[in-house]
């Protein structure tokens, strides 16, 4: 996970997102659900165009790399956050995975 997050990092720190002059808060369920596409990102997509796809969430979101970084920020103050965090994404993905093999076991 903590590759990921780092991959997320370096590919938000190459978009061309740039803060604009309010800084927006992300809730945790909104950090989320960026981490949870960006693993889909990593996953299903070339790397050449991660880092558009990425952009492209952040832009629909109206959100910037400062937004993230300050977010990051906010829960490198305690390891439990970061805890609380991977255990909620990784019940999120194990919840999708499960929903969407049972769609296809009914398709079939």
């Amino acid at each position: 996970m903590r590759y990921i997050l780092s991959v997320l990092l370096v590919a938000l720190s190459l978009t061309k997102c740039q803060q604009g002059p309010n800084k927006k808060v992300i809730t945790d369920d909104q950090f989320e659900d960026i981490y949870i596409e960006a693993i889909k990102i990593y996953a299903q997509t070339d790397s050449v165009y991660r880092t558009v796809k990425i952009d492209s969430i952040l832009t629909s979101k109206q959100l910037s790399f400062e937004d993230i970084r300050n977010k990051i920020r906010q829960y490198n103050q305690s390891p439990k956050i970061w805890i609380e965090f991977f255990d909620k994404v990784t019940q999120d993905l194990r919840e999708a995975a499960n929903k969407e093999t049972k769609t296809q076991l009914e398709k079939e």
